[in-house]
């Protein structure tokens, strides 16, 4: 396999060019959304690099800005860590307007990523020019999630997904890093992968989880707001009761920040959806033409697991003698069983 175009631009965008120095870069997208990246300290001195300077692959959302560094006394190596433009948007908070409970927003989706991305990074991190087609109607964020989050949510709400990739400047112009929405591509029906494909898999299966879960919102003592939900024995949430005796089980949900039944409901549904006896099963494959949020399809022979879940992570290990990218997929089908 070729190697990868690295490309180090000074702490303007300004490209100085390749990353010619032996190196081994770990970068994650999806997962903690960082990087490391290890040289010879003497090697990186004498190519003129510097603390503050980005790195990226054009086209890509491979890259980062050089944050961190960690050398031993006595050892050439340097050890370079930072976040993503992924991590950076997670350290960004949606906060609602002053006066009002929430945030809502309708337009199109690269409209509004653009209205959320403004003043916070500059020109290094922009929305796409163009509209998306993706049309946002009176959409909620919640309460202070961070800006990676909400858009990832919103976007989830019309089957969209983040794009992000570094676009590179004319000839002595900086570039920029490109945030924007598409539509989520379903890969499931025409690429199934397996064990014949040498996919790694994991399942398991927890069947002592919360069927029962009381939800307690603002107030005092006997004044509190009190909603109980209930699943089911197919995961459905209701405040219904299904299981009782030995196959109920019981925990509370302290939410006194709830001022209304409708938000003390809504809160305790995502808790007891976390809290239920569910089956998960998770793959790692090694390529693919999709991306973060696209849908791929895959079954393990052994326990008959099938799933059909998004992308939810990708992992790239680059070097000098080469690359590669790994892919996981995250299912869980939670299910309210003894």
């Amino acid at each position: 396999m070729d190697n990868l175009n690295i490309i180090i631009a000074d702490e303007n965008g300004e490209e100085i060019g390749s990353l010619q120095i032996p190196f081994d870069l770990d970068l994650d997208i999806g997962g903690e959304n960082d990087y490391q990246l290890t040289t010879a300290l003497s090697d990186w001195q004498k190519a003129g690099y510097k603390m503050g300077y980005q790195f990226f692959v054009p086209g890509t959302e491979y890259g980062g800005l050089i944050q961190n560094m960690q050398v031993q006394e006595g050892d050439d190596l340097a050890v370079f860590t930072g976040d993503t433009w992924r991590g950076m948007m997670m350290d960004k908070i949606i906060e609602p307007p002053a006066g009002q409970d929430y945030l809502t927003v309708s337009g199109d989706a690269n409209t509004i990523i653009a209205t959320l991305l403004e003043g916070r990074f500059g020109s290094l991190i922009t929305a796409a020019p163009s509209e998306s087609g993706i049309n946002v109607v009176n959409y909620q964020f919640d309460r202070y999630i961070s800006l990676l989050d909400g858009i990832m949510k919103m976007l989830a709400t019309k089957n969209a997904r983040l794009k992000i990739k570094y676009v590179q400047g004319e000839t002595g112009a900086a570039g920029h890093v490109e945030v924007g929405a598409v539509e989520v591509q379903d890969l499931s029906e025409t690429d199934e992968y397996s064990q014949d494909t040498k996919v790694r898999f994991t399942t398991t299966e927890i069947n002592n989880g919360i069927n029962h879960l009381i939800c307690l919102g603002a107030g005092e003592l006997k004044d509190r707001k009190l909603v109980h939900l209930y699943a089911d024995a197919d995961g459905n949430i209701s405040q219904t009761k299904t299981f009782t005796g030995l196959d109920e089980r019981t925990a509370t949900y302290d939410y006194s920040n709830a001022e209304s039944i409708d938000e003390l409901i809504k809160g305790g549904t995502d808790r007891l959806k976390e809290l239920i006896s569910y089956q998960s099963f998770e793959m790692q494959i090694d390529q693919t033409v999709a991306d973060i949020g696209d849908i791929v399809g895959g079954r393990e022979y052994t326990t008959g697991f099938v799933i059909k879940q998004q992308i939810t992570q990708k992992i790239l290990t680059a070097s000098n003698k080469g690359w590669s990218v790994e892919f996981k997929v995250g299912g869980t089908q939670k299910q309210a069983y003894r």
